[in-house]
C-alpha cells in the first residue's frame, strides 16, 4: 500500500462533517457533553486573553469545577443535556451555563475558598441561588433542567 493510499485509508475514519453535525462512525462513540466541557475548560484555562485586569481562571476554580462535572451526572442525564458554555468571570472565578428551552442553571465556581461558589437557576420569571456548591445539588438541577 502507498503512502498516499494509507493516508487515505486513515481518511476515512475520520468524523464526516454534514450540515455543521459531525456524524461518526459507529466504533467511536459520540464525545458526551461532560467530556466537551472538560476540553473546553481545558481551552479556556490555556488560553493567552488574560492579563492583570482579566484574569485567569484559578487552580481553585478549576478543581471544583471538574469535581463537579465527572461526578455530577448519570449516563441518563448524560444524553439528554445541552452544550454547556465554560465562561471565565474575569476575577479568577469560572462559570458554566447549561439552557435548555425557558430553563437555566449556571455553575459559579469561585477563585477561591474564601468566595462564594452558587448554582443559579431560573425558569421564566422565577430564579433562585443555591449556595453551598455540592455534587448532590448540581445533579439534582440538571435534572430539574432536563425535565419536562
Amino acid at each position: 500500500m502507498s503512502q498516499v493510499e494509507e493516508q487515505t485509508s486513515a481518511l476515512e475514519l475520520l468524523p464526516e462533517e454534514t450540515d455543521n453535525q459531525v456524524e461518526f462512525p459507529e466504533f467511536l462513540p459520540a464525545p458526551n457533553p461532560i467530556s466537551s466541557l472538560l476540553l473546553e475548560l481545558d481551552k479556556v484555562m490555556q488560553s493567552d486573553d488574560y492579563d492583570e485586569e482579566y484574569l485567569r481562571p484559578s487552580a481553585q476554580a478549576r478543581s471544583l469545577a471538574e469535581e463537579l462535572l465527572r461526578n455530577a451526572c448519570s449516563d441518563e442525564q448524560l444524553g439528554k443535556l445541552p452544550h454547556s458554555y465554560v465562561i471565565p468571570d474575569g476575577i479568577g472565578g469560572l462559570r458554566l451555563r447549561w439552557k435548555l428551552d425557558d430553563k437555566e442553571v449556571t455553575l459559579n465556581c469561585a477563585a477561591s475558598a474564601a468566595g462564594k461558589s452558587y448554582i443559579y437557576h431560573q425558569h421564566q420569571q422565577e430564579h433562585g441561588v443555591d449556595y453551598g456548591v455540592e455534587i448532590e445539588k448540581l445533579t439534582a438541577w440538571l435534572a430539574w433542567l432536563i425535565a419536562k
